[in-house]
């Protein structure tokens, strides 16, 4: 889930919530004032009875009375009755005409719980002379109520659909202007990660994000100084480490050649340690040349047959101390390619190289190659087709210790290499560049390098380099 959705998803439901508490509460509002100038419509109506009464007494004109009740029984539907007494309890005015100069009796629905009667008394100066009274449904009270909350309602229902569009519309754009940066700081920061120290981040935002763009891109450029820093002085250090270490190799040689033979196996110890420490300062030259991008691939061509029977034979006798056979198969006599047969060599050397170091005594090392054929419509002299072979694929696989998954994605990292089986390596570790190196060159040859294994049971590499 991201970032923007969050956003947008809680803003959104603080919106909401507070389009729900608003509404809920002008619903509540809305509900009070209705009811209220319901009370007030009533006591209206009462109010202008007791006028009309007063009018009437003090004119002497009883139709006024009787008039307005009938005026109001048919302009208020919601009024059951309305009656006017005087001071003796004779009805003066009623809904009922038939009511009309007689005494009101306490009976029927006047006194009904359906019925809800408000009354009103009628002065002359300070002279009580007769009461108003007005019944009402409640029902019918309740039916209008309703009503009028109903229109309310959708109402309000329409306005918080609207609001919640709104709402959700500007969340969206208010999480876009705020993750949108983040998004780019993020993506920035992963191909920095990745090597490309030249990658600006442009995040043009006067706040926090913009600042924090700002010190990304201040870091990249500090990376990139160190980074060429540290290929200067891999450049450097091994130049200054590979003339001395001539001289000192060239003597060793001469003394191996005139001293006797007790003292010679103490020169032999010498000179291994100066060949590893002089494949260890070509890998690091071979490094930064690739960094740079400055590798040379000289390209003649060669026979990679034969190239790979002369890297067995330089380890087959490494391989019997250790009692390891090495088998080569080939599905062709002669593999003809145009590369860098050096370089090339120096892959080969490296991957079985590694095979020997991990695979424990007894085992085997089978090193195969094999045209690999891509069908073509390519007619013969005879008018037939067949197919081409394109590519050369080259495996080396041994029955070692295996590779554990989560090391796969690092195999051919720089200075990489697989804890739990440099521990179980005896004698020099390595450096961890070999792999890396092999996979420069072969992809400099437009080849393409990867491999198969399973714990316990073996390894095998396998590249592919174009015919």
């Amino acid at each position: 889930m991201t970032i923007k959705f969050k956003f947008t998803i809680f803003i959104s439901s603080i919106i909401l919530l507070m389009i729900l508490g608003s509404s809920s509460f002008l619903y509540y509002t809305e509900k009070k004032l209705l009811q209220e100038q319901l009370k007030d419509y009533q006591q209206s109506i009462i109010t202008g009875l007791s006028q009309v009464v007063r009018e009437s007494i003090l004119t002497g004109d009883e139709l006024l009375i009787i008039n307005y009740i009938n005026l109001l029984k048919r302009t208020v539907p919601a009024m059951s009755s309305a009656y006017v007494l005087n001071n003796d309890g004779i009805i003066l005015a009623h809904t009922d005409s038939g009511l009309i100069n007689k005494r009101l009796q306490k009976t029927g629905s006047v006194l009904s719980d359906d019925i809800i009667r408000i009354e009103s008394p009628v002065y002359i100066g300070e002279k009580k002379i007769a009461k108003s009274f007005v019944g009402f449904y409640k029902e019918k009270l309740k039916n209008n109520l309703d009503a009028e909350l109903e229109k309310t309602r959708n109402k309000m229902f329409s306005m918080m659909f609207f609001a919640s569009i709104i709402g959700l519309i500007g969340s969206w754009l208010f999480s876009y202007f705020i993750t949108e940066p983040i998004g780019q700081l993020s993506a920035g920061a992963e191909i920095i990660g990745s090597g490309n120290l030249d990658h600006k981040i442009d995040v043009k935002r006067n706040d926090e994000l913009g600042n924090l763009a700002m010190h990304f891109n201040a870091m990249s450029v500090k990376l990139k100084e160190l980074d060429e820093m540290k290929k200067d002085f891999t450049s450097t250090i091994t130049h200054e480490l590979r003339s001395p270490l001539s001289a000192i190799e060239t003597y060793v040689n001469l003394l191996l050649s005139k001293n006797p033979e007790y003292e010679r196996e103490n020169f032999l110890r010498i000179q291994k340690n100066i060949a590893r420490l002089r494949n260890f300062i070509n890998d690091l030259l071979d490094l930064a040349k690739i960094e740079k991008g400055k590798m040379e691939i000289i390209k003649f061509p060669f026979d990679l047959s034969e190239a790979i029977r002369d890297i067995i034979d330089l380890f087959r006798a490494q391989a019997s101390d250790k009692g390891i056979t090495i088998d080569f198969i080939s599905n062709i006599n002669m593999i003809k390619i145009n590369g860098d047969e050096n370089r090339i060599k120096q892959v080969l050397t490296n991957l079985i190289s590694n095979a020997i170091k991990f695979t424990p005594g007894n085992g085997k090392i089978t090193v195969s190659a094999s045209a690999e054929f891509i069908k073509q419509d390519i007619a013969d002299s005879a008018g037939k087709a067949d197919a081409v072979p394109k590519f050369v694929k080259v495996s080396v696989a041994d029955t070692g210790i295996g590779i554990p998954d989560v090391f796969l994605d690092k195999v051919f990292g720089k200075f990489e290499q697989v804890k739990s089986g440099r521990e179980q390596v005896k004698g020099p570790k390595g450096t961890g560049l070999g792999l890396s190196i092999a996979k420069a060159i072969v992809e400099l040859h437009n080849g393409k390098i990867w491999l198969d294994t399973v714990p316990d049971k073996g390894t095998v590499f396998h590249f592919i380099l174009p015919i």
